[in-house]
């Protein structure tokens, strides 16, 4: 007897849609990196940002700027944040590493935390999801502080990332 499948596994899976078009159907031979974007992207495909661009444009940036290591965590650095995906559902679905996932997780902001406690949380990250966690949140506030991301009136936003980019270069 097969397994029922949430209503969110089947929006990730592309199960019963009135179309039969599958939003995420993932090859087993791709490597992880790959997995990832195929994931943000499905899960991040209606979204723009600030300046109304899509939002992936900020994902492929950040994936661009960090090591291969870290290339999948960069993909989904905002998944969890930005969409209804949790870390528990990408560790349910088996396809990315302990250390992608551990990375993410860091990457999470909590509603609880403020930006600066949430800064700390990333910068005393331990071990590699520490390390992978924070060269994507560097790569992320670089691409978020460059000169096409600017965003009129918002130089408090712009003052905060910078402050938290001083602080993550620094070696814990």
């Amino acid at each position: 007897m097969g397994e029922v499948m949430t209503e969110k596994q089947e929006r990730i899976s592309g199960a019963n849609r009135a179309d039969g078009v599958t939003d995420l159907s993932i090859p087993d031979d791709l490597p992880e990196a790959a997995i990832a974007e195929q994931i943000a992207r499905c899960m991040h495909r209606d979204q723009v940002d600030k300046s109304g661009r899509p939002y992936v444009e900020h994902l492929e940036r950040v994936a661009a700027n960090v090591c291969d290591e870290a290339k999948a965590a960069a993909w989904l650095h905002d998944v969890v944040e930005d969409t209804d995906m949790t870390v528990g559902d990408l560790q349910d679905m088996g396809r990315t590493s302990m250390r992608t996932n551990g990375a993410v997780d860091l990457l999470t902001r909590r509603d609880s935390m403020t930006h600066s406690q949430y800064i700390q949380r990333i910068y005393f990250g331990a071990g590699i999801f520490g390390e992978v966690a924070r060269e994507v949140k560097i790569a992320d506030l670089k691409d978020n502080l460059s000169d096409d991301r600017r965003y009129e009136g918002d130089e408090s936003m712009r003052v905060r990332y910078m402050k938290a980019l001083e602080i993550l270069e620094r070696q814990p």
